[in-house]
């Protein structure tokens, strides 16, 4: 067997073709990463930037909960929270940060490609200052 010249172009037309992200050039077979089924962009409202505080954002599903926390410290940007590695279905994203109103939204989807890793669903959430609340 042979993978260069149009064998390799075929196989690699192949993966694209299959739908799946993480298929190799010379393989359209699925292979086993890890992949956030959510990325919940945390802001907030008044500043645009992500909250200096901390930040605990937590992704559930019936019986399933998934959490992960950002410590407190300065922000240049947005801040990015990866929830429910490897999961599909709809969940329900809290996200909580002292000095903040909570924030929650539920019915967020996440569906899969076609070797079954979910196709991440990307969520913002935006923090109001519970000040100003």
């Amino acid at each position: 067997m042979r993978f260069g010249g149009r064998s390799a172009g075929l196989i690699a037309a192949a993966a694209i073709v299959s739908g799946c992200r993480n298929a190799t050039p010379t393989s359209s077979v699925c292979l086993p990463d890890s992949i956030a089924a959510i990325d919940v962009t945390v802001v907030s409202a008044k500043s645009g930037i992500g909250p200096d505080a901390a930040i605990l954002a937590i992704a559930s599903r019936n019986d399933y909960r998934d959490s992960s926390r950002v410590a407190a410290g300065a922000r240049s940007g947005p801040v990015h929270v990866y929830l429910a590695f490897d999961e599909v279905g709809s969940f329900r994203v809290d996200v909580l940060a002292q000095g903040y109103v909570p924030w929650a939204r539920d019915s967020i989807v996440v569906s899969e490609d076609a070797c079954r890793q979910p196709i991440t669903a990307s969520v913002m959430a935006e923090l109001v200052p519970s000040s100003s609340y």
